[in-house]
């Protein structure tokens, strides 16, 4: 039974990342969400500029979400397998 704790170890780690990344990747969802609403608003008052710059916060939030969710589908194969 020794010989299989360094592999317990291993998916209590690989679980502690996983719900890490999964527990990022719902806050900026969140975030985003909140954003896309803030857009229509903006741009309903003709505040341009600002809804360009909330659209390209939430990309910026699009692009860490698509890795961390990659990242998610990795650490789930590592403790499956």
């Amino acid at each position: 039974q020794d010989d299989k704790l360094p592999l317990v170890d291993e998916v209590i780690e690989l679980d502690a990342s996983y719900r890490a990344a999964k527990t990022r990747c719902d806050e900026l969802r969140n975030r985003r969400n909140v954003l896309s609403k803030q857009i229509g608003g903006l741009m309903a008052r003709g505040e341009r500029e600002a809804a360009e710059a909330t659209k390209a916060e939430v990309k910026a939030m699009a692009d860490e979400m698509a890795a961390l969710e990659a990242q998610e589908t990795t650490y789930e194969a590592e403790i499956r397998k």
